[in-house]
């Protein structure tokens, strides 16, 4: 990013542009199909504007997803349970997906199985936020006793299905939705 756009004045203005312009046509014809002369004849700039900022397609559509598309991930409500934690994260999750939300997360997925740079990308930017999220979960978990200590969430858990998650700890456990007790039982 070059010292204007940092500043704040016309190249800040510019760089939004892009990025807009960026997930109004990723969401409009997909990864596959969005071009770097696209963007820039949308946001009205040459093509050495958007690659002075960034080196290729990736970058862009992953400064542009970072920075504009959906919202940061919500911590999910201390339900008191963990099966009702999960719950309420996954929903969490599942309701912040509006319109264009999803056709760009579409796009994504579709793109990332041909671009390994953006999949690699993508699983970063996705994977480190959801952690964040399921970690203060199993973390209020382990607090109240309803996993062992030994799962050390940090870097380990993973959705394994839609309904369970594989942590490694000094033991591994599958923690499964339908397993987990319900609040109040």
């Amino acid at each position: 990013m070059d010292a204007r756009a940092m500043s704040g004045g016309r190249g800040a203005v510019r760089e939004d542009a892009i990025l807009r312009t960026t997930l109004e046509l990723l969401a409009e014809c997909g990864y596959d199909q969005l071009t770097i002369d696209a963007v820039a004849a949308r946001a009205r700039c040459s093509k050495a504007t958007i690659y002075r900022r960034w080196p290729g397609k990736a970058a862009l559509v992953m400064t542009a997803v970072r920075r504009h598309a959906g919202q940061p991930a919500t911590a999910a409500p201390d339900t008191g349970s963990l099966r009702s934690d999960l719950l309420a994260a996954l929903e969490i999750m599942r309701s912040s997906l509006s319109g264009q939300d999803a056709a760009l997360v579409l796009g994504l997925l579709i793109a990332m199985h041909r671009d390994q740079e953006l999949a690699a990308e993508v699983r970063v930017q996705v994977l480190n936020a959801k952690r964040e999220v399921f970690g203060a979960v199993i973390a209020r978990a382990i607090a109240r006793g309803e996993v062992p200590a030994t799962c050390t969430w940090g870097a380990r858990v993973y959705p394994i299905s839609t309904n369970s998650w594989s942590c490694a700890g000094d033991a591994m456990m599958t923690i499964s939705a339908s397993s987990l007790p319900v609040a109040g039982e």
